[in-house]
Order: C-alpha cells, then structure tokens, then sequence
C-alpha cells in the first residue's frame, strides 16, 4: 500500500472535524464564562471548564491548520 497523501476527502472531513472542535471550544468559553458571570458555577467547575475549552479550540486550530 502507498504512503502517500491521504485523499482529498479524507483530508477535507478531517479539516471539518478539527472546525467543528475549534467551534465547540470556542462556545464553551464563551458558555462557561456566562454561567460564571451568572454564579451558576463553582470557581473550580469554571477553570476546569475553560480549560477544556481552550484545548478544544487550541487543539482543533493547530490540527486543522487554521493557527498555524
């Protein structure tokens, strides 16, 4: 077998899925700051949160090429 590039289709649902992390991290933030601005949540469930979410948007930018 080949080990050559992967097919564009490959390569393009991959892109999409590292997107749709970048996208989820992105509204997690944005959600858990709300709720911590609110007093919905704990300080400790706020920066596990956070957390979670930066990587999540981190992790999906470098992977799907959009932070370079």
């Amino acid at each position: 077998m080949k080990q050559g590039k992967p097919p564009r289709q490959m390569r393009r649902w991959k892109e999409n899925l590292c997107i749709a992390a970048c996208v989820l991290g992105f509204l997690l933030i944005l959600g858990t700051f709300g709720a911590a601005d609110l007093g919905q949540i704990s300080l400790c469930q706020m920066i596990a949160q956070s957390v979670l979410g930066l990587a999540l948007f981190v992790g999906g930018g470098i992977l799907g090429g959009i932070i370079d």
